[in-house]
């Protein structure tokens, strides 16, 4: 039996071993391939083609009127001032009309 133990821990490291040199070959692939990514010289693209902007106009002071004239915060900014036109009065009421209790018959020819 002693035999037998001794004859499994060989198989056992000589697999381990071929693990090893695998495992080793493995890493040194990866490095390399790693390597050969990083170190490939990629083209820069060409630029686009150039075009110039169109000219702007000169700034005017005048041309900021209407951001002035805006309400931005406040309605005190409005340059339109209200003037608030107080309401017409009321129309006099009517006085009251006459009170009507009879009636009477005056006549010129008479008896």
């Amino acid at each position: 039996m002693n035999r037998k133990l001794l004859m499994l821990d060989c198989v056992l490291a000589a697999i381990l071993i071929y693990a090893g040199f695998q495992f080793r070959r493995e890493w040194w692939a990866t490095r390399a391939r790693d390597a050969a990514r990083l170190h490939v010289h990629v083209p820069p693209a060409p630029p686009p083609p150039f075009t110039p902007l169109a000219t702007q106009p000169p700034l005017l002071a005048s041309g900021y009127a209407s951001i002035a004239e805006k309400m931005l915060f406040t309605p005190s900014r409005n340059p339109n001032v209200v003037i608030e036109v107080p309401p017409p009065p009321p129309p006099k009421p009517v006085p009251p009309l006459p009170v009507y209790h009879g009636m009477m018959n005056i006549d010129k020819s008479g008896p």
